[in-house]
C-alpha cells in the first residue's frame, strides 16, 4: 500500500506487470515487404506467375483443375519423380515412363492392319486402348498384345478413306 501525503488520496495502488517501453509492429511496412515477394512471383506485364509449387486451395479436393490449354514449352512433366513424355510426331512409337505408361499415335491402312512397337518393352502385357478420329464409322481394334507390341486392325464402313489415324495407350 502507498502512502501520500494528501487527505483526498485513501489509497494507491501500483501496477504490476505492465511494460514501460511500448513499441508495436510497423503494419505498414509488414505490408510493403509482402507484396514485394508478391511482385517477385507475378509479372503482370507478361502475365507469368513463378512459383516453385503448386497445391489446391480446397481441401479434401484430390486435383488441381486447370480450364485452358497447358503448353510445357522447353519444360518437363513429372510424375512421381518420373520424367513423363509423350510422342506428338504421328509415329507409330510412344514414350514410356519407368516402363508402365506409354502413349503414341499411327496409321493403318483403311481395311488393313499395322505393328505398333513399343519405344520398350514392358515387364507384363499392357492393357492397350485405342481410340480413332476421323471418318465415321472407323473402326480401331487390338490384337496380339505383347511385351513389345500390338497389331491394329482398321476397317472403314460406308466412306472409303485411304488411310485411319489412331491413337493408343498402353498401361501396366
Amino acid at each position: 500500500m502507498a502512502t501520500n501525503a494528501s487527505p483526498f488520496i485513501v489509497n494507491i495502488v501500483p501496477l504490476q506487470n505492465i511494460p514501460t517501453n511500448i513499441l508495436g509492429t510497423n503494419d505498414v511496412t509488414l505490408l510493403q515487404t509482402q507484396v514485394a515477394n508478391i511482385q517477385t512471383m507475378v509479372n503482370t506485364s507478361n502475365h507469368t506467375i513463378y512459383a516453385d509449387a503448386f497445391s489446391n486451395f480446397t481441401s479434401g479436393n484430390p486435383a488441381i483443375d486447370i480450364y485452358a490449354n497447358l503448353n510445357l514449352s522447353n519444360a518437363a512433366l513429372y510424375s512421381n519423380s518420373n520424367i513423363v513424355t509423350f510422342n506428338a510426331s504421328g509415329s507409330s512409337s510412344g514414350t514410356s515412363t519407368s516402363q508402365t505408361l506409354q502413349h503414341g499415335s499411327s496409321i493403318t491402312n483403311s481395311g488393313g492392319s499395322t505393328i505398333v512397337t513399343f519405344v520398350s518393352t514392358f515387364t507384363s502385357i499392357p492393357n492397350v486402348v485405342v481410340s480413332a478420329s476421323g471418318y465415321v464409322p472407323n473402326l480401331i481394334t487390338v490384337d496380339n498384345i505383347s511385351i513389345s507390341s500390338f497389331k491394329a486392325y482398321s476397317w472403314s464402313g460406308t466412306v472409303k478413306v485411304a488411310t485411319a489415324s489412331f491413337q493408343w495407350q498402353a498401361i501396366a
